[in-house]
């Protein structure tokens, strides 16, 4: 069977991967249009070197040639990525032909007039910035694949012509570190990208699992919690608000959610302030966890003083509703339950039965709050002895406790 976490991660991750690639879409769109602008501009530069014959001479039509066909490929390629027109092969093929552009467009004048001519009136730094560009064009293509295959094209480019021309070792060293620092720059931003990409991948398969106040308290790799289930001790509490199903029978159910989200959300407020979490919501209900899933010292104090709070809560609000709550400590079992389509993180175990019976009995008792004797002997908060109770599907009674 598989691992559940690792199913969600596999999700997680592959949601973010194809947001991302959609995002590098939309980056090659936006360079396919840059091309459009630039490759138009060639064309009227290319008219004005065959107006002028004394600048290329004879390479002036093959040039203008070249930049046409490139001009068509530009404006094909910009109109298929506005239409949402995409291939697997494209981060590949897209450098590939512009660095074929690049090595015609400037070879062909050193094949034709020679290098001299080339070094006269082709300055070199256009093959530096060509090269460069290249490099920085896979960093917008947000893979490290498609940023390192763009930069050996890129020195690639560079070191034909400097052979060519057989360029003083001392100016190709200079342009080669040039290069090397975009090349780097270029591989930095995609790391970068990676990094966030597995901080997000974390962040959303725990978060969808855990709340924030476990998310601030995690370590490092956070999914850890999640791996195996784990047998901690805590404190349990379970509410529950009495008379209101009475009460929402006559109010229509907008009224009732408005209501319920706001008392829910008060009393969730209070758990989180003493440092509980709360597992679930159950309608009028709520079941908190204070000690997982990370440890927490005195739990049972933090339950109990939760648990007065809330009282406190309920009771400023006046009317027909009051509030009932069940406070057991013991081990349980934390950890996942679901698989990787649909999971929650959740506790398991009796001392969440036994918290929900003592919850059940507030009512018979006539006290807001039962407090249980394995909770009494960990906490430090005064309480009063209330006698034993039985509760439903328990053998022997149970000593209880109420706030004093």
């Amino acid at each position: 069977m598989s691992d559940p976490t690792q199913t969600l991660r596999g999700e997680v991750t592959r949601s973010i991967l194809a947001t991302l690639e959609r995002e590098a879409v939309r980056n090659e769109s936006t360079i396919a249009a840059a091309r459009v602008v630039t490759v138009l501009g060639m064309i009227v530069v290319e008219a004005w070197l065959i107006a002028d014959g004394s600048k290329l001479g004879g390479a002036a039509w093959p040039l203008a040639g070249l930049t046409v066909a490139m001009a068509v490929w530009s404006v094909a390629l910009w109109q298929a990525l506005r239409q949402g027109r995409w291939h697997p092969a494209l981060p590949a093929l897209i450098p590939t032909v512009d660095v074929v552009y690049f090595a015609l467009r400037q070879g062909i004048p050193v094949v034709l007039l020679g290098a001299d001519h080339f070094i006269d009136v082709q300055d070199l730094a256009t093959v530096v910035g060509m090269s460069a560009l290249l490099m920085t064009s896979g960093a917008f293509r947000l893979s490290t694949r498609a940023v390192v295959y763009a930069i050996v094209l890129g020195f690639g480019l560079y070191l034909a012509f400097a052979y060519a021309i057989s360029l003083h070792s001392f100016f190709a060293t200079v342009h080669m570190i040039l290069l090397g620092a975009v090349g780097i720059t270029a591989i930095g931003l995609t790391r970068i990208v990676d990094r966030a990409v597995q901080s997000e991948v974390t962040r959303l398969t725990v978060g969808r699992l855990l709340p924030q106040t476990v998310l601030d308290a995690a370590s490092e790799d956070p999914v850890a919690l999640l791996s195996e289930p784990r047998s901690v001790e805590v404190t349990i509490l379970v509410s529950d608000l009495r008379g209101f199903t009475a009460w929402s029978e006559e109010r229509p159910p907008l009224e009732v959610l408005a209501f319920l989200n706001r008392i829910q959300g008060a009393l969730a407020e209070i758990v989180m302030r003493h440092h509980g979490t709360v597992d679930k919501f159950m309608g009028d209900g709520m079941l908190a966890v204070f000690g997982a899933p990370t440890r927490l010292e005195h739990h049972a104090d933090r339950a109990l003083q939760a648990a007065a709070e809330m009282r406190e809560a309920v009771e400023a609000m006046g009317g027909p509703i009051k509030l009932g709550i069940g406070v057991h400590s013991g081990e349980v079992v934390v950890g996942c339950l679901g698989t990787g389509v649909r999971m929650e993180f959740t506790v398991l175990g009796d001392t969440v039965n036994t918290a929900s019976r003592l919850e059940s009995k507030t009512k018979e008792v006539g006290v807001p709050v039962l407090v249980s004797k394995a909770t009494a002997a960990r906490a430090t908060v005064g309480l009063r002895p209330l006698g034993s109770v039985e509760l439903r599907g328990k053998a022997g009674s149970l000593e209880v406790y109420g706030l004093a």
